[in-house]
């Protein structure tokens, strides 16, 4: 995407999208340019509040930037998606 090519991964269930890429500023920005291009396309306003971020292997600090960024809310590791639990040793937590 772009002219500096981000690589972003779409997947999307029923009424849900998730989006994963790297951990790099620019990559979020482009997230960021992707959801509002899609308000404006399709007339649609996507809640922001109801939108959440994880990170794997990604430091805090950042997380809290690119989550305020991004108007969304910080989503800890382990989580399920689902009814499938995400991350985190499934021999010590259940959920």
């Amino acid at each position: 995407m772009g002219r500096n090519e981000v690589e972003v991964c779409v997947l999307q269930f029923a009424d849900e999208t998730l989006f994963m890429c790297e951990d790099f500023y620019n990559n979020i920005f482009s997230i960021k340019a992707i959801l509002r291009g899609y308000e404006i396309t399709s007339r649609l306003k996507i809640n922001f509040h109801k939108s959440k971020l994880v990170g794997i292997n990604v430091e805090r600090s950042s997380l809290v930037f690119y989550a305020s960024s991004l108007n969304c809310t910080l989503m800890r590791v382990p989580f399920k998606y689902l009814g499938v639990v995400v991350g985190g040793n499934p021999r010590k937590t259940s959920l």
